[in-house]
């Protein structure tokens, strides 16, 4: 049994709850319905660190074949088109994958939102931004008839990767760093990292983070949902009633309610003043010698000694400059961060909180719908299941009871706006 301090001890938590009642979104994401409060999770104050993933091209492969960066989902195809029948990396080899993938299936997830969907997931719907569906019914199931038809079209055509159900993702990162792969999926840190092992071979090698591309759907629609969450209330800690019993109460809620100060989140997420950073007549933070020049380790792992700039699964407040500091170290991350940070959010869902029976019966639906569309979908792509049986998969998933786990979120983000 957890402690609800909200009701005993908001006066021993004045950091904690002064968070709370100067920002609505995140007092929504951490308290229940009946305004309980008595999880603790990492808290994001600015919600533009969210926008760390999309899909990247290579520059160079562009200025080779003489067209722009694509910033729609046509354009891509022509992009993808040039790559195939030109020779983007000048080899002189037919080694060229246009579209690189894996069975993760990340690049096809982002691209989904050119059409207003979000890949095996919960979404708001992009016609009312109030209503719960899930993705194969928006439009009752025209754009993902469209989305599938698509892909099938430029599987067949050798600009998707003809490995994508199978390969993993050592396998795609291998394709991408021996210039073979010139469309995919990449992190913001793989724009320093990747990038620099390209450079090695190829000093032109550039790569350039796309904004979402512009689809059936009309807008640059965003995936990933950490563009509109500002907690992380499935993830992080409670004080349970034997801290009462044990008289150590009063400890815990100071210690947690330190890491929510500013002093504490300097700590958690910088280290010690004069050692690990060092702060700026202007009042920025920098990393010391010890943490960027050390012989042995790198500024991503050296910094793990003092520091937790890019993780949170406790309590802390993310800081936005600290992680900026360890993942956009290369004009091209940070250039990928800020198209990345572009897409429409309007299709995205904030973090709900389940009951422990929905949550249990939402997994149960879930389990089963998500495993025959992951299936299905592949196959659909491939040609193995033909693309006129794509309108028997609405009434599919709903056999399997699609509609009641809607329901079920749909309860659960009324409950979330009506906080």
């Amino acid at each position: 049994v957890v402690v609800n301090v909200s009701e005993k001890y908001k006066d021993k938590m004045p950091n904690w709850f002064s968070i709370l009642e100067n920002n609505e979104d995140i007092r929504r994401a951490v308290t229940l319905d009946d305004g309980t409060s008595a999880l603790f999770c990492h808290i994001e104050l600015d919600l533009k660190r969210g926008a760390y993933a999309g899909n990247f091209i290579r520059g160079d492969w562009l200025e080779n074949v003489g067209m722009e960066v694509p910033t729609t989902v046509d354009e891509l195809y022509e992009v993808l088109v040039a790559f195939r029948d030109q020779d983007p990396n000048k080899n002189g080899q037919p080694d060229k994958i246009p579209w690189v993938e894996d069975k993760g299936f990340a690049a096809i997830g982002v691209l989904a939102g050119s059409w207003g969907l979000i890949y095996q997931d919960i979404q708001r719907d992009p016609n009312d931004p109030n209503k719960i569906t899930y993705w194969p019914l928006v439009n009752d199931g025209a754009n993902f008839t469209d989305f599938i038809t698509t892909l099938n079209k430029w599987y067949k055509e050798k600009l998707l990767d003809q490995e994508f159900a199978s390969q993993d993702d050592s396998q795609r990162e291998a394709k991408i760093l021996s210039h073979q792969g010139g469309f995919g999926f990449a992190y913001t840190v793989h724009y320093n990292t990747w990038s620099s092992t390209l450079k090695e071979t190829v000093p032109e090698a550039k790569m350039v983070g796309l904004k979402p591309l512009v689809g059936i759907a009309g807008k640059p629609y965003g995936t990933n949902h950490a563009h509109v969450r500002p907690a992380a209330p499935n993830e992080g800690n409670c004080i349970t009633v034997q801290a009462e019993k044990d008289g150590v109460i009063d400890a815990c809620l100071k210690f947690i309610d330190y890491l929510y100060s500013e002093e504490g989140s300097t700590l958690i997420n910088w280290g010690i003043e004069g050692v690990s950073y060092t702060v700026e007549p202007d009042g920025t933070k920098k990393w010391t010698d010890a943490i960027t020049n050390d012989p042995e380790f790198r500024l991503q792992d050296k910094v793990f000694v003092y520091a937790i700039p890019t993780w949170g699964s406790w309590p802390k407040i993310m800081d936005y400059d600290a992680w900026a500091s360890i993942e956009l170290t290369t004009d091209e991350a940070k250039q990928a961060h800020e198209n990345y940070w572009q897409a429409d959010t309007g299709i995205l869902v904030p973090p709900l909180l389940l009951s422990q029976q929905e949550g249990e019966r939402y997994s149960q639906i879930m389990t089963d719908v998500n495993t025959a569309l992951s299936e299905n979908f592949v196959k659909f792509v491939m040609g193995t299941r033909p693309l006129s049986e794509i309108s028997r998969l609405p009434q599919e998933i709903k056999d399997m009871g699609i509609e009641e786990a809607m329901e079920i979120y749909q309860r659960a983000y009324d409950r979330y706006m009506a906080k």
